[in-house]
């Protein structure tokens, strides 16, 4: 028989629950230059929403290919400079979800990022 049930009610209904009141302050990452390597972090495979803030605008993507050689593109995500930024981690992806990150110019900074 098919499984209908792909999705839990929450997720059915775009509510961001988190994972059962989890706050994970990772260790604050350096955004390298657009010209310089990719960076990235595994999130933890509980992690259904990341909690963001750049101090330089930042493109980001999840993957699930660590050290991925492809740069950022115009087509990513792109997260402006001193904002905070909340996002739901997508759920097809399977385990093992990086977040994949890089300054949109030459510029350096750095990323605060929160699991929940």
């Amino acid at each position: 028989m098919a499984n209908l049930h792909k999705f839990t009610v929450q997720e059915s209904l775009n509510a961001s629950t988190g994972n059962a009141g989890g706050w994970t302050v990772n260790t604050l990452q350096t955004v390298e230059g657009s010209d310089d390597t990719l960076n990235e972090l595994q999130l933890n495979d509980a992690t259904t929403i990341v909690v963001l803030q750049a101090t330089v605008e930042t493109q980001i993507r999840f993957t699930t290919t660590s050290n991925d050689s492809e740069q950022l593109t115009t087509g990513d995500i792109s997260i402006p400079a001193s904002s905070i930024v909340t996002m739901n981690v997508p759920r097809n992806l399977g385990t093992g979800i990086y977040l994949q990150f890089e300054s949109a110019s030459t510029t350096h900074g750095n990323l605060k990022i929160v699991e929940v």
